[in-house]
């Protein structure tokens, strides 16, 4: 793959346009270490799995009409980690779409949404600690399902999947939507995110959620739902729509392999201009919400719409440094305009079991950008279960009031990190 090159992805193709130093488009996998990290063998790790992963060993190019993602020989160097997490922005002048750094006891990873999302980021992390682990002389017995050097490198792994499971028969899902609830609190100094973990024990949090009749995910959208309504009345609002801006994973919808973002966003929210939302009012609409909308035809629909969008005859022939003036106003107006914040849920992250045994906890952080914020995402490693908040205010009353909540309803947070 010497000479590849390829497109980027259909969701990729909106952040390079709109890269700043608060809206880096970064996100981050902490990987917190029993003992100390070696860098020599940490970059030698690196080294040794890029051929794995010639589709990430890429510069980002301009193009007439659209960036694009060259093939490069040359060295990703790993770097100390001395500042704010996802606030090092110059990916488009420095070209590589990833970073890998270490601190003392961690090392961490963060990735443009340019060229990956969760999932591609987590797979990619997978095989970078085993080949750590290795070169330190451990050897775990199960690497079932972490991508290997040397393996055949499946075309599957980078596709455009969007385009692949693109069905031009099926009508697209409307994009329209009123302008969403948003935080007036101030923004922080520019290269500051500020990053607060609460750890909980999963048995608890997945006891309320089977006592709600929910899924994790629901119960999260209905609390983060809640703590948004109650902020909205404190500060006499005027009321508007209080709307979440979720991402789907698509892999498993779709059956898929790519290490390409694969993802569309479903809008779980409520209009308190109707009037107050009661717990329960929330939780028989989530449930139903989620139940209808993350369903194979759905998602179809929301590919179709993007897809559309991009194929669009006047979005093709723009020049870029025309579409570079257009886009992030567009971003403003329909993209985080009708988002109040967002949730991820990255499900439970395994690595290998004597792999495991070295980590003493994992973190993974949302992207900034001033237009949400305050993000969220939540996940567990082994027993239990991980809630990260990004902020770009100093404001934390939205993490004070979700975790004061969560204890309300029984279920004992320790917070974890506070940056």
């Amino acid at each position: 793959m010497k000479d590849y090159w390829s497109k980027l992805d259909n969701a990729g193709k909106i952040y390079p346009a709109n890269v700043n130093i608060r809206n880096t488009t970064l996100f981050r996998i902490d990987i917190n270490l029993k003992n100390r990290v070696n860098p020599g063998i940490l970059q030698l790790a690196l080294d040794e799995i890029m051929p794995r992963f010639p589709y990430f060993h890429v510069k980002l190019k301009r193009g007439l009409f659209w960036y694009y993602f060259k093939k490069t020989e040359e060295q990703i160097m790993i770097r100390k980690d001395i500042y704010y997490p996802c606030t090092e922005w110059d990916f488009k002048k420095a070209g590589f779409l990833f970073t890998v750094k270490y601190g003392t006891k961690k090392i961490a990873l963060e990735f443009s949404h340019s060229i990956t999302d969760g999932g591609g980021g987590l797979e990619f992390t997978k095989s970078l600690l085993l080949k750590y682990y290795q070169l330190r002389g451990l050897t775990p017995a199960d690497t079932a399902g972490i991508k290997i050097p040397g393996e055949d490198i499946p075309p599957k792994e980078y596709s455009d999947d969007f385009r692949q499971f693109y069905d031009r028969h099926i009508p697209a899902s409307k994009t329209e939507r009123d302008k969403a609830f948003h935080l007036d609190y101030k923004l922080t100094q520019r290269g500051i995110y500020h990053v607060t973990t609460g750890c909980l024990d999963f048995r608890d949090i997945k006891a309320l959620a089977v006592e709600k009749k929910l899924n994790l995910t629901a119960l999260l959208c209905v609390i983060y739902l809640e703590v948004f309504q109650q902020i909205m009345y404190e500060r006499k609002s005027r009321p508007a729509p209080i709307v979440i801006n979720l991402p789907v994973n698509l892999r498993n919808i779709f059956e898929s392999r790519t290490m390409f973002n694969f993802f569309v966003s479903v809008t779980p929210g409520i209009d308190p201009r109707l009037g107050f939302f009661s717990e329960d009012d929330l939780i028989k609409h989530m449930r139903s919400y989620l139940s209808i909308e993350i369903d194979r035809r759905y998602v179809g629909k929301m590919i179709k719409r993007n897809i559309e969008t991009e194929n669009n005859i006047f979005v093709r022939i723009m020049p870029l440094f025309i579409k570079e003036m257009i886009l992030p106003v567009i971003y403003r107006l329909y993209g985080e305009r009708g988002y109040t914040s967002g949730i991820s849920n990255l499900g439970k992250i395994v690595f290998p079991a004597e792999i495991e045994e070295e980590i003493v906890s994992v973190n993974v952080i949302p992207p900034p950008s001033p237009g949400n914020l305050v993000k969220m995402i939540g996940f567990s490693f082994k027993e239990k279960f991980y809630i990260t908040f990004g902020s770009l205010t100093e404001n934390k009353t939205v993490e004070m009031k979700f975790f004061s909540r969560l204890r309300k309803l029984g279920v004992p947070v320790k917070i974890d990190t506070v940056l």
